[in-house]
């Protein structure tokens, strides 16, 4: 596939930050896929294509770091080494995410983005040269140029072309979100703790299936974190999108103040527990996903498979852990700072 062909594993552990925008990228193209062909199912269609284009990516990386379980790699060392591959799996699920952001907010911002993404990632290898050769320090200018010229252009073209009520792209996300809200609803000092047992218990169920997923279908786990990243980017793209309506009356510089404090706030206010919960989920899958591995390649027989094992389970430990601290986070931290 041309997606799946944009980046490898080795480039992903390296530049871990890029796959930002790589996530961003596979996400926006699934959204405008799905709108423009799906539209009544382009909620869950999007998910699902979004997958397809993540999950080589994924499923590389979760093979090179078997690879180095198998190798003579002292256990704190190779949990450094895992966390190489959890900053990129990070980082794509934050690309997704501002995806959802961005396309809930205002689609055509969306299509923008993704196409200034785009015509860098093409054309990043060839600047260099080009620009020593021809134009030399004004190429990165004229890229720049065409690319917003080509994104605005298309942008604006979507603007007519992709459905009025855009809404219906995360309309599974949002019933989503109000099931939940319904539940932490009302809450209290009194029930905070019986919130907290259900809201940790919840997110282990969650735990399991991302090592099933993993351990099935080998990087099986990404559905489960990419629709998460849907829903917490519509639960942020609601917020930021409600709170600049109601600026709609301000003008100049207190304009432009409120909508950045809108924007930093509704991405703080999930920050705060959402990033601990989600890298739990990865290293959980991390976990699966290397023991899955292991016996693709029938590596479970002797001393190997059993530094496997031990690094699964110190993974599944750690995974554990952090799940608490982010369930503390939420029900006792962000209601404090929000």
């Amino acid at each position: 596939m041309v997606l799946e062909s944009l980046i490898n594993p080795y480039k992903a552990e390296q530049k871990p930050s890029r796959l930002i925008f790589y996530g961003f990228l596979y996400a926006s193209i699934a959204m405008y896929l799905a709108l423009s062909t799906f539209e009544g199912q382009a909620s869950m269609v999007f998910v699902f294509l979004t997958v397809m284009a993540s999950m080589p990516l994924m499923f590389n990386i979760i093979r090179a770091e078997e690879k180095k379980d198998v190798s003579d790699f002292h256990e704190i060392k190779l949990l450094k080494e895992h966390s190489k591959a959890l900053y990129a799996f990070m980082s794509l699920f934050v690309g997704i995410t501002l995806a959802v952001v961005a396309w809930y907010v205002f689609a055509p911002l969306g299509v923008f983005i993704a196409v200034l993404i785009l015509a860098f990632i093409l054309f990043e290898e060839k600047m260099k040269a080009i620009e020593e050769k021809l134009f030399h320090h004004n190429y990165h200018l004229m890229v720049l140029l065409i690319a917003i010229i080509c994104g605005a252009i298309i942008a604006s073209a979507s603007w007519y072309t992709l459905p009025s009520d855009s809404e219906t792209l995360f309309e599974t996300q949002t019933n989503t979100i109000n099931q939940i809200n319904s539940q932490v609803t009302g809450m209290t000092s009194h029930n905070r703790l019986s919130t907290f047992s259900s809201i940790f218990f919840n997110n282990i169920k969650v735990l399991i299936f991302c090592i099933l997923f993993s351990f099935l279908y080998g990087a099986g786990a990404i559905f489960v974190l990419t629709w998460n990243a849907s829903v917490i980017g519509t639960a942020i793209g609601n917020y930021i999108r409600t709170n600049l309506a109601t600026a709609a009356h301000l003008v100049g510089a207190e304009q432009a103040a409120h909508h950045l404090n809108v924007i930093s706030i509704g991405l703080l206010k999930y920050v705060v527990h959402g990033v601990p919960e989600i890298l739990a989920y990865f290293v959980a899958a991390l976990a699966g996903g290397i023991i899955s591995v292991a016996v693709i390649k029938h590596d479970f027989k002797g001393r190997k498979f059993e530094h496997i094992i031990l690094d699964s389970a110190d993974l599944l430990l750690i995974s554990l852990g952090i799940l608490f601290v982010a369930a503390v986070l939420e029900v006792w931290v962000t209601p404090l700072l929000f």
